[in-house]
């Protein structure tokens, strides 16, 4: 039995949850963008909480010690668990539920293979338009791929090719779109939800910009 959330969600926030729980029978790469004000750390939060009810570890990846606390936060005062942080000193548990985790210390190999590469059943990529990253890339590819990815001239399975996957990942960000131009689509297999300004402006959750 999933517990209730502790916050009362939005109407579009509990779609976007059973949208993405729904898709994971189709993809085990899925993308959410939502606008920046929208709750997005709620809302995977309260994926990550569906996680760990039904027998699941999670890991929450991030660059900076702002997002980590934050996500930390958000995920403790939205649905009661406790995430442990993987960052410079700070080590996580084997047995947390929850690891929030900076990719740049996580990408270090002694820190990724700290963790066995089916540790976590899902990842979620907190501003996830950087996922293209090297340093992002190891890191999700080894828990997706398994540590295979790790060796060198190992190339992704071309989209066609079946293969077992590891976690599922999960990325979410404001905006899909890069300065270099590259597309998320070469890591995500789909858009699950898409919630943006014009949308929350219209809904009465963030005031009209005023240019």
């Amino acid at each position: 039995v999933v517990p209730a959330p502790l916050m009362r969600l939005r109407d579009y926030q509990v779609e976007c949850i059973d949208v993405v729980n729904a898709g994971w029978a189709e993809a085990t790469r899925q993308l959410v963008v939502m606008v920046g004000g929208g709750g997005k750390t709620v809302v995977f939060s309260n994926l990550a909480r569906r996680d760990v009810a039904a027998g699941g570890r999670v890991l929450i990846l991030a660059h900076t010690d702002e997002l980590l606390e934050q996500a930390i936060d958000k995920l403790h005062r939205s649905t009661g668990l406790v995430a442990d942080k993987e960052k410079a000193d700070s080590h996580a548990s084997p047995f947390a539920s929850v690891v929030v985790a900076s990719v740049q210390t996580l990408s270090r190999a002694n820190r990724l293979t700290g963790f066995t590469d089916d540790h976590f059943s899902l990842v979620i990529v907190d501003e996830c338009h950087r996922s293209l990253s090297p340093s992002y890339l190891k890191v999700i590819r080894y828990f997706h791929y398994g540590a295979e990815s790790l060796a060198e001239g190992w190339e992704v399975p071309a989209p066609g090719i079946p293969y077992q996957h590891k976690a599922r990942i999960l990325g979410v960000t404001a905006t899909a779109s890069r300065g270099d131009k590259r597309s998320l689509g070469e890591l995500y297999q789909r858009v699950a939800f898409e919630y943006g300004l014009l949308e929350a402006v219209r809904d009465g959750y963030l005031v009209r910009p005023i240019v």
